[in-house]
């Protein structure tokens, strides 16, 4: 086989697999915005306990005789006051994963590795973002907010 052949055989198989990485960056990455999607609309984050209620970002759940009473700000999407913070990283994280999705269109103008970089940064900045975000919502449940029956269970663990 004449060298240039060798060449072109190691070249198709690049090819190849760099469509394969491609793909599977594409499909881990809509994975990761699906999942940012859910834990930022999840209207629970925390179970109080049995019969006592829960809460996140959104809204305020108690449970009582009647069934489940839930309260929040009246905008679908607001944040409670001392949840503000966690809401605003965790959206910022959600954006950066959505950004980071419409980049992988890039590969088709710009280098590869350009693109996996980019792609790259923007999810390690996603990560942080989120990661800050949960590290803050506890934060906000030292709040006059909240009512006791929600902390009862949760101050005896």
């Amino acid at each position: 086989m004449e060298p240039h052949g060798h060449v072109q055989l190691y070249d198709t198989d690049f090819v190849q697999n760099g469509r394969a990485v491609t793909v599977l960056w594409a499909s881990c990455t809509l994975f990761l915005g699906i999942l940012e999607i859910v834990v930022l609309l999840q209207p629970a984050w925390v179970l109080g306990g049995e019969g006592s209620g829960q809460f996140g970002l959104y809204q305020v759940c108690e449970e009582s005789d009647w069934g489940t009473e839930c309260r929040g700000p009246p905008a679908a999407l607001e944040a409670l006051p001392p949840f503000q913070t966690a809401a605003g990283f965790m959206v910022g994280a959600l954006l950066l994963v959505l950004f980071s999705l419409a980049c992988i269109g890039l590969l088709w103008f710009c280098h590869s590795g350009t693109v996996y970089k980019l792609c790259a940064w923007l999810q390690i900045t996603a990560a942080s973002c989120q990661a800050l975000g949960c590290i803050l919502f506890p934060d906000g449940w030292d709040s006059a907010v909240w009512p006791p029956i929600v902390w009862l269970p949760l101050r005896q663990i």
